[in-house]
């Protein structure tokens, strides 16, 4: 370990912030410009090869090389084919992988309430060895396994919403709607981490034309990220606040737990990036953000001090589409 005799120990912490530094100057940055490039890129690349398809149309028109054209115009195609269906590849994958991450939150509280079903039935098994059974004990018992049962009922119907095979269509969904049902798959761990929620609406209904996948996705992917930070900080008055403004289409996601370092939040929508450790995927909004983007709306986190509603991490979700 460290001895702290002279002025050893504080060299060392200066040499270790000294460090830091230096990422945060060079290679973050870096990473964050190659990151604007790349998407550049992709679309001068895009362009690029479409200007090759025209030039060379133009070519071989000159040359009356009617054959050559054809088979062109048959590349052309099956390029563009090609680019159509890695795209969808592209965007089953991100939803596949949503839908595991949802899922996984969803089946703690399935496998909890199976665990004390089977205990539940364990129980009546025993009492039905005994000849003075109490029915009243065993009526009791039943209903407790029925109430158990219906929760899980519940919780597979709306994991089931978020499936590709249950071929849901865009259509005007209240968010108000959606929000209950992420809320009843976190009571538990809300109350078990001594977290209160608060939901703040106006007037007028929030609504949003996509799918329900999306809503549940991007609901729990937030719920997640804030129970979990909020259950790693010591803190009496742990909250969620969430605030839908039906007039202006948007809703802010808040929490007051230790919230965004600023190094990261560059890089928070990024696929992969994390600050959870060993524990986190880095997926959650990477996901929450691509969702959106295909139905023309937008996450991002709050940099107007109007939006921030509690000193943690306040995330403002625009539900109108934007103009391309």
């Amino acid at each position: 370990g460290l001895i702290e005799i002279g002025n050893a120990t504080s060299d060392f912490i200066e040499v270790i912030l000294t460090f830091f530094s230096y990422l945060k100057q060079y290679p973050y940055n870096q990473y964050k410009e190659s990151i604007k490039e790349k998407r550049v890129q992709e679309i001068i690349r895009a362009e690029a090869i479409q200007q090759k398809f025209s030039s060379l149309k133009e070519r071989l028109s000159k040359v009356g090389d009617n054959k050559a054209q054809k088979d062109l115009t048959q590349l052309e195609k099956d390029y563009h084919t090609e680019k159509k269906y890695f795209a969808q590849r592209a965007k089953i994958t991100e939803e596949l992988a949503g839908v595991g991450l949802s899922v996984e939150t969803a089946s703690h509280d399935i496998m909890s309430i199976m665990g004390k079903a089977m205990k539940t039935m364990d129980d009546l098994m025993l009492a039905g060895l005994d000849n003075d059974i109490d029915i009243k004990y065993v009526i009791e018992e039943i209903q407790k396994l029925k109430g158990m049962m219906s929760f899980i009922n519940n919780q597979l119907k709306d994991i089931q919403l978020l499936f590709r095979s249950s071929k849901q269509r865009r259509r005007n969904i209240q968010i108000n709607n959606m929000l209950d049902k992420v809320i009843r798959i976190y009571k538990r761990l809300l109350k078990k981490e001594q977290i209160e929620l608060v939901v703040n609406k106006t007037s007028s209904m929030l609504v949003a034309k996509c799918t329900e996948a999306v809503l549940l996705q991007l609901l729990i992917n937030l719920f997640d990220n804030a129970a979990y930070w909020l259950s790693a900080i010591e803190k009496s008055d742990k909250q969620i606040l969430i605030t839908m403004d039906g007039v202006a289409g948007q809703m802010i996601f808040s929490d007051n737990g230790p919230g965004v370092h600023e190094d990261i939040a560059p890089y928070i929508f990024e696929a992969f990036v994390s600050g959870k450790g060993e524990d986190g995927r880095g997926l959650g909004l990477y996901i929450a953000r691509q969702l959106l983007e295909r139905n023309d709306y937008s996450i991002e986190l709050a940099d107007r001090k109007i939006d921030r509603k509690l000193p943690g991490a306040n995330f403002v979700i625009s539900f109108v589409a934007e103009v391309k």
